[in-house]
């Protein structure tokens, strides 16, 4: 939970904004026998309900609100390393044994059952790195450690519609997947490309950039959006602190240089149950910040 205050001094450096936990968070660990291994290994939240994957394959699944336990979504494929609701909360996926995604219609407010509808196993031979629900929740993008990106319709199918397959490969590992509407913009370790669907298939594929330099590492990227009359622009994480801005067709218009700014910032102190807060010393800055924008 944030929180924000006014600074004690009246410095360009002074702490302005603190991170407040307000409840002890033991009660998320209840449901777990005190001599138990079990171990959470992820987290995901909606409006109303927080989820946590284990280590054991179970989603052990909470309100948000006051940490009251709901229910234990039970798994077998293996161990939970990622999991994510559904935008509305309705559903939620959960990675396990490294290449399964399994489906839940979850019914968290209901006194029903939660019910696992699906599992995908098109990729069960690597490991997801990523996976991301689009707006609607009607379709999971997911992307493995080999560079091939999934996608699985969610609810009820007519019986000639698959309900999974590989829409996309890359030569490198996936790093991370959003969506906006109907474009993909898939991160892997060496590039940036937007993929525009047309239900399962992809109908271009557009690379963010033309740079000499190949990015090496997990860099990833994100949708800027603007107003309902301009299309969202694309950040790319790039080497040395730099951001690519782009358009949907791939063109960088500008270089944001982060590094300067990071350095800018003072560490702000956690304040709540169990932390005793450290403020930093104040001090004013010789210059005002570099711009942001460089060409």
């Amino acid at each position: 939970t944030g929180q924000e205050t006014e600074a004690a001094a009246p410095s360009r450096r002074a702490v302005e904004k603190f991170l407040v936990s307000l409840r002890d968070a033991k009660e998320l660990f209840s449901p777990l026998p005190s001599s138990c291994r079990v171990k959470y290994t992820c987290v995901s939240v909606c409006e109303h309900f927080l989820a946590l994957g284990a280590n054991t394959g179970g989603v052990y699944c909470f309100h948000r609100a006051s940490f009251k336990y709901v229910r234990l979504l039970a798994n077998k494929e293996g161990s939970i390393s990622a999991i994510r609701f559904s935008p509305d909360g309705s559903q939620l996926a959960a990675v396990s044994g490294g290449g399964h995604v399994a489906l839940w219609e979850v019914n968290l407010e209901e006194q029903g059952t939660s019910k696992r509808y699906h599992v995908s196993s098109l990729l069960k031979d690597s490991c997801v790195s990523s996976l991301v629900w689009e707006e609607r929740g009607g379709r999971l993008f997911y992307g493995d450690q080999l560079g091939r990106v999934a996608l699985v319709y969610t609810g009820k199918l007519n019986v000639f519609k698959k309900r999974d397959e590989t829409i996309h490969i890359e030569d490198t590992a996936i790093v991370q997947l959003v969506i906006h509407q109907d474009v993909l913009l898939v991160s892997t370790e060496t590039r940036c490309v937007l993929l525009r669907l047309q239900g399962t298939r992809v109908a271009t594929t557009t690379l963010i950039g033309t740079g000499k330099k190949v990015r090496d590492g997990a860099f990833g990227g994100c949708f800027r959006l603007r107003n309902l009359h301009q299309p969202p622009l694309v950040l790319s994480a790039r080497p040395g602190g730099r951001v690519w801005e782009a358009n949907l067709e791939g063109v960088v218009s500008s270089t944001l240089k982060l590094n300067a700014l990071i350095e800018e910032v003072s560490p702000s102190p956690v304040l709540g149950m169990g932390f005793t807060p450290h403020f930093p010393h104040s001090t004013p800055s010789p210059s005002p910040p570099p711009p942001l924008h460089h060409p």
